[in-house]
């Protein structure tokens, strides 16, 4: 899956210089704290202009982010992360999380979007799904394609195997599996109007 390119300053000033070696007009400076939601915390910064990316570094490093899932301490912002921005086109949400009542991980996806994912479980349960993966095994190919129609990938039934964006779903779900990680590995999986895809989660 195409994702967008970007890099890690390890300073306001350096900020600048990665945001002119990534080229284009527009960046997004995000927050690199274990936590979602931080996009309303205020942890992702649209800048299209180098002083706005200089300002947006500059009042990242170092903040306490307190998000819904970091309690009120919050965390400290210690890295940052600037990619070139990109029109979006639509939003879905895409994570494996570990299920400690299954003793799996689970794939939760929903094509109504990722940035309010706890707001759509409420009002719009149905639009969630969820595929619990058996460890033994992995991710099965008819599992990949429920995800991928389910998340309106457009797989056309005359595509190879290879060639359909549901092919990718397994090798996402193969860290879980292979490193035994218990914390979520979420992301908002982003679609351009070219049809490029974008990963925006935790890194």
């Amino acid at each position: 899956m195409p994702v967008g390119c970007g890099e890690l300053p390890y300073s306001p000033e350096q900020a600048i210089y990665r945001a002119r070696e990534l080229g284009g007009d527009k960046w997004v400076v995000k927050a690199q704290i274990h936590s979602g939601a931080r996009g309303k915390a205020g942890g992702i910064k649209f800048c299209s202009s180098e002083q706005e990316v200089l300002e947006a570094a500059t009042e990242l490093f170092g903040k306490r982010l307190v998000t819904n899932q970091t309690g009120p301490q919050g965390k400290l912002v210690y890295r940052l992360y600037i990619e070139s921005a990109i029109e979006i086109d639509r939003e879905i949400y895409l994570a494996f999380i570990l299920d400690r009542d299954l003793e799996r991980v689970v794939c939760v996806a929903s094509a109504s979007g990722g940035m309010d994912i706890e707001e759509i479980a409420k009002t719009n349960p149905d639009s969630i799904i969820r595929v619990p993966i058996e460890p033994a095994v992995g991710m099965r190919d008819f599992q990949a394609r429920e995800i991928g129609f389910a998340l309106q990938f457009g797989c056309r039934p005359d595509q190879r195997s290879g060639d359909r964006p549901d092919s990718l779903l397994p090798c996402l779900s193969r860290p879980r599996r292979n490193h035994g990680g218990n914390q979520p590995a979420r992301s908002h999986q982003r679609r351009s109007p070219t049809g490029a895809g974008c990963e925006d989660g935790i890194r």
